[in-house]
């Protein structure tokens, strides 16, 4: 796979995140009946702003750590596999919770502060979105290695 393909893989996987999250949460819209949905959470509603925080903070931390470790790597082929893993890492914990909030809402209580929680996880996710110029950016790559990107064969 050239680097155009490295790109455009990694935008699918993160769209077919958010898009997944977007369908879930309208399967669950129409299938459950607000009725049927406990009242109470099991746990202290004031959890929910660090329900919230934690995606936003946490992915952003595991996948600054993990492109700051590829950027260190010599070949530029394990600069781009680090910074692959560090993305897929960093939108399933964003994904994680997005789908966490979403399931609390539907199956717990109706609370606006889980949907809260779920939208942070969401827009965490978008945030995340791969272009070159941002990969190249990040990984702090060199002229030569930018030349080299149309000739590397992930």
């Amino acid at each position: 796979m050239d680097f155009d393909s490295f790109v455009r893989s990694n935008k699918i996987i993160n769209l077919a995140l958010v898009m997944g999250i977007c369908f879930m949460s309208m399967v669950l819209f129409f299938v459950l009946d607000p009725k049927n949905a406990q009242q109470d959470l099991p746990f202290n509603s004031a959890y929910l702003v660090a329900l919230a925080i934690f995606p936003w903070f946490g992915s952003r931390f595991i996948y600054r750590a993990g492109v700051m470790k590829a950027a260190k790597n010599n070949n530029l082929k394990d600069k781009l596999l680090g910074y692959r893993a560090s993305f897929i890492i960093a939108c399933a914990i964003a994904e994680g919770f997005a789908l966490l909030g979403l399931m609390s809402y539907f199956y717990f209580t109706r609370d606006s502060s889980l949907l809260f929680v779920a939208g942070v996880a969401v827009v965490s996710l978008l945030l995340l979105h791969p272009t070159k110029d941002r990969i190249i950016s990040e990984l702090g790559l060199s002229r030569e290695e930018q030349k080299e990107l149309n000739r590397i064969q992930i």
